[in-house]
């Protein structure tokens, strides 16, 4: 394994894993030669065009004159509250509703003009296309890891054997044939007919539901893509790998969303929601030193799912019988591509679908509604779980072997402990007779953290690490703790090239000893924001000045509107070299 220093964006470290194919033999971990980069790579992304910067302030315009409508509109209005979840895609503009409107559009156009025109900009960067390039290259892979441990270049070859490890798996997928077969495109014509028979019966059961009906009525059918995160953490003799089944724009997609609205109200009362939920819940009880600390980790649980357990799970939870015929439509429709061959997963849910989550605490509800009165403490995060229990190893024993026993084909794997077990982010372990926590971070953890002169704003890397430190303080019981963690992230930040004038700032405006959430006493207000890519330059300056003097001479200190500059997210070393699919070249060069 080579690792080499990248300074781009989000993603700042490369992991080079066996990186043979020829010409690429002699991978250094000091230099990029290699890959036609030089020694010191510091890729800046390219500037943005005039055409970025004129349909962010139209944009800005049109979001001012829709809230200026609706704040002001005597017309009746749709009844049915808005969710932003359900947002459709619309080129709508208002009319000017006000004589205050249309004077601010009219300012906000003029000074576009003024800053577009006279601006210079920049022809596209050199080094963004060297990074595109990687993705045709037809002998390599790059993919990030699990548990974001860096980017991974992999032959082509060993990537597909990855990869091959799951699909052949006939238990759990069933190979269909190419994405241009007709027998595809007959499966494909039915999941079709399905949806829209769901879309004719919702429009039925909830006519008034208009925002939601609009957002299902425009589902996507582009096929999700497979692939898979290599993980680097597993101590094993081979690397294996995490499926995952991107379903952002299929058919599905918009139906899991809608069913997430319904699925986030069913109650499972021994779910967290995060590991501070658990620390709020168990922090500074009281434990007897021979009580056992135990985790269990629940293997390959979307896969193992059965689909009509989880229809019956759903009826146990009072499920309305469209909202479980739409669970149903989604379980029963898990196609995806890898290359340009389709593939079913037979059973399960595809890691990738959005109600995926909640799927998952239905379905062990009632195992930790049948265990939970077993234990002292009970609690699980999706298919993580954390317990206390008072008594003999051989009770404790016998236990697991009831878990394992209870739902078909779902197998735990359990780690226990008299002292101490490591959950989520998260370490448990006992002092002074009292449950106590801290900071767990894994050994193979290479902190790639922001670099200073990576292209994000200055609040998005302050953020950051305030964000951090706020983190120390919650989820560290013991002072000392928190002392430590503070410490070791200032070395490590110092070691990524942050000055220690500049963290001082920082770490001087976290209070350590505070614990309770910070409270913002400011109230809410509306926010206009005009939404541009971040780079250092005038324009940027010029659109701040903006907000400011829109905000001074435009708006009443009384209004509940504020104009505000809001940053895209610059293309970062992912974006840039790391497409999910294969190639069409390096599927004929592995000849599937």
């Amino acid at each position: 394994m080579f690792r080499s220093r990248f300074g781009c964006s989000r993603i700042s470290n490369l992991s080079f894993h066996n990186f043979l194919p020829p010409g690429f033999a002699h991978c250094s971990s000091n230099n990029l030669n290699l890959l036609g980069f030089g020694s010191k790579f510091c890729p800046r992304p390219v500037e943005p065009s005039f055409s970025v910067y004129a349909d962010a302030f139209s944009s800005l315009i049109r979001r001012f004159r829709i809230l200026d409508y609706f704040q002001n509109c005597v017309e009746e209005l749709e009844s049915e509250p808005f969710d932003p979840r359900f947002k459709t895609v619309s080129d709508w503009i208002p009319p000017f509703n006000t004589d205050v409107c249309n004077r601010i559009c009219n300012f906000i156009s003029n000074f576009k003009r003024s800053i577009l025109v006279r601006s210079s900009f920049q022809k596209q960067c050199s080094i963004s296309r060297k990074l595109k390039q990687l993705l045709r290259n037809k002998f390599i892979k790059i993919v990030p890891s699990d548990k974001n441990l860096g980017l991974c270049i992999f032959t082509i070859e060993h990537y597909h054997k990855m990869v091959s490890v799951h699909l052949s798996d006939e238990i759990h997928y069933l190979r269909i044939g190419s994405s241009s077969s007709s027998i595809w495109k007959q499966l494909l014509r039915s999941v079709c007919r399905s949806h829209i028979a769901l879309l004719k019966q919702f429009d039925s059961l909830f006519p008034n539901c208009r925002q939601i009906s609009r957002f299902l009525h425009g589902s996507e059918r582009r096929l999700p893509i497979f692939h898979v995160l290599p993980k680097l953490h597993k101590k094993s003799a081979s690397i294996s790998s995490r499926p995952i089944v991107g379903a952002v724009s299929w058919i599905t997609t918009r139906w899991s969303i809608y069913l997430c609205s319904i699925l986030e109200k069913v109650s499972c009362p021994f779910t967290l929601s995060n590991s501070l939920s658990l620390i709020s819940q168990v922090e500074n009880h009281l434990v007897s030193q021979d009580c056992f600390f135990v985790t269990a980790d629940v293997s390959s649980l979307y896969t193992m799912m059965s689909v009509t357990r989880l229809a019956n799970c759903l009826r146990s939870k009072n499920v309305s019988e469209f909202d479980i015929s739409v669970a149903m439509f989604i379980c029963n429709s898990n196609y995806f591509k890898y290359g340009s061959t389709v593939y079913k997963q037979l059973d399960g849910i595809a890691m990738g679908c959005n109600a995926a989550v909640h799927f998952a605490n239905i379905y062990l509800d009632s195992f930790d509604q049948h265990f939970a009165p077993l234990f002292k403490f009970y609690r699980r995060y999706i298919d993580d779980l954390f317990f206390i229990f008072e008594g003999p190893e051989f009770m404790l024993q016998s236990i697991f072997n009831r878990m394992n026993a209870f739902i078909p084909d779902i197998h735990l794997s359990f780690h226990f402990s008299t002292v101490s077990v490591d959950f989520l982010d998260l370490t448990a372990f006992k002092f002074e007779e009292k449950i106590c926590f801290k900071t767990f971070q894994k050994v193979f953890n290479i902190y790639q953290y922001l670099p200073p002169f990576s292209l994000h704003s200055p609040a998005c890397i302050s953020g950051f690490i305030k964000g951090e430190l706020i983190r120390f303080v919650r989820s560290n019981t013991l002072l000392s703790d928190r002392f430590i963690f503070f410490q070791l992230f200032r070395k490590r930040l110092l070691a990524r090239g942050y000055s220690n004038n500049y963290l001082s700032k920082i770490f001087a405006s976290v209070d350590i000893s505070i614990r309770r959430p910070v409270s913002s006493n400011a109230r809410s207000r509306f926010v206009i924001p005009l939404v541009i890519p971040f780079y250092r330059n005038l324009i940027t300056q010029r659109c701040k000045y903006l907000a400011h003097f829109l905000n001074q001479h435009f708006m009443d200190l009384d209004s509940e509107h504020r104009f505000l500059v809001a940053f895209k997210r610059n293309p970062n070393l992912l974006q840039l070299c790391h497409r999910s699919n294969i190639s069409k070249d390096q599927e004929a060069h592995l000849k599937i």
